[in-house]
């Protein structure tokens, strides 16, 4: 100041959260002419494959434009990572705010998004004007019933009849809807899409989509989720998706363009009837969006933040890893609570049942996101042959614990569909006990 600037600032760091507590300091000094000016980057950026991908959407840089502002920043940007999509979004709160802009209460929430979801829905609720339901899974978890999806994996080739067989298998075992996987372990499938609108067309039941940008450059991004809406495919799980050297090909290289977050972010826009670019289309999709969590990451902090800013971005239902430890769940609801409040939209918990002490080892060990406590692990052992009885025992044992905390369940049988005639008529039972 002494020195004559009128503008003093900070930019890049590790993004807008990081950034926010230095800058609230530095606005501590600033004077009617002498202002403070932030240029964060849009996070901390992960290698995937060979490419850096920066994970902070527009959505998230709007959100904390309103706190920069709040805080009395006057002059706010983009560093490392920053798209014209970013800057809109932006621009787009500065429009509404500034400059009549008053100084932020220093025990406001950093969750300002979610508690305004959690508001409007309920406000929503109270006036019976809660949104018509896209999908008949929509519908179902807006009535509050208990649903139950079953995962299935395309077909390796163009040959599907067996893939119907255990679909229609699947239908008439009760379960409510089919998650489709899209090349998980960067494996090559049947395109998920096409193997979706078989199941639909054939059986009758409804699908979740999973898609993950991996394969995919933008253009293809809102292409492929325009076309897959298009033939009525309309639930969709966003997912990263898994990294090609894991695969088939492992020479092959992901695109990446967008991660799970900013996927959300599109499908999101298009339900608003708006391209990638924010710019206006002829019609509004009415895509059901869903997003993936880990109850068991290693970076439990990481992956709460995430969660939130998937919610923030527009998720409307979660669907969990693979779930062996109740305490790692509850711990994960709970943490998620204290963070950030009551989780505002509905969630499904992932259940695996295992057949092997042998199988719940490699799983263990060897695939990232999966942790099996030692106690699961030491009662296959014992089990022997009987590993499978013992598996499906467990995850009752875990279900009639995690039931009434959740919305639905999950199911990942890994091709034994023979498990799904055992299992949902448990789950229902139990469900409706609760």
């Amino acid at each position: 100041m002494t020195l004559g600037a009128n503008v003093f600032g900070v930019n890049c760091a590790l993004g807008p959260a990081s950034m926010f507590d230095v800058a609230k300091s530095m606005c501590g000094y600033s004077t009617d002419d002498f202002f403070v000016a932030v240029q964060p980057n849009a996070g901390l950026p992960r290698r995937v494959g060979n490419r850096f991908i920066y994970v902070a959407t527009p959505e998230y840089f709007a959100e904390y434009t309103r706190r920069f502002l709040g805080i009395g920043v006057r002059m706010i940007g983009g560093c490392c990572g920053t798209t014209p999509r970013h800057i809109a979004a932006m621009h787009e709160v500065l429009n509404e705010l500034a400059p009549t802009i008053e100084p932020e209460d220093d025990t406001q929430s950093s969750t300002a998004t979610l508690e305004a979801l959690r508001e409007r829905m309920q406000e929503n609720a109270s006036q019976g004007q809660e949104e018509q339901p896209t999908t008949q899974l929509a519908a179902r978890l807006q009535e509050g019933r208990f649903v139950i999806s079953v995962e299935m994996s395309p077909p390796r080739s163009v040959k599907f009849t067996r893939f119907l067989q255990n679909a229609t298998f699947i239908c008439e075992n009760g379960a409510d809807t089919i998650n489709i996987t899209d090349n998980a372990m960067a494996r090559v499938r049947m395109n998920n899409v096409a193997a979706a609108r078989l199941i639909q067309q054939n059986v009758g039941i409804e699908t979740i989509v999973h898609f993950t940008p991996r394969d995919r450059n933008l253009m293809a991004v809102q292409s492929d989720v325009i076309g897959a809406h298009a033939t009525d495919i309309r639930n969709i799980l966003a997912v990263t998706g898994d990294p090609p050297s894991h695969g088939d090909f492992p020479n092959s290289t992901g695109i990446w363009d967008v991660d799970s977050i900013g996927l959300i972010s599109i499908l999101n826009n298009l339900n608003k009837g708006l391209d990638g670019n924010r710019r206006k289309l002829a019609a509004s999709s009415s895509f059901f969006i869903g997003c993936a969590a880990n109850p068991a990451a290693t970076d439990l902090d990481l992956e709460l933040e995430r969660l939130q800013r998937k919610i923030a971005s527009g998720a409307q239902y979660i669907m969990t890893q693979p779930v062996f430890d109740a305490g790692a769940f509850l711990h994960f609801i709970n943490r998620y609570k204290d963070q950030y409040g009551e989780i505002p939209i509905p969630l499904l918990v992932g259940l695996q049942p295992l057949h092997s002490y042998q199988q719940a080892e490699k799983f263990h060990n060897e695939v990232p996101g999966i942790v099996i406590p030692e106690e699961v692990r030491h009662r296959l052992r014992q089990a022997g042959d009987a590993g499978g009885a013992v598996g499906i025992e467990i995850i009752k044992e875990l279900f009639d614990k995690l039931g009434p905390l959740v919305q639905g369940a999950y199911i990942m049988p890994l091709d034994r569909f023979e498990l799904v005639s055992e299992l949902i008529p448990y789950l229902r039972q139990q469900t409706r006990k609760q």
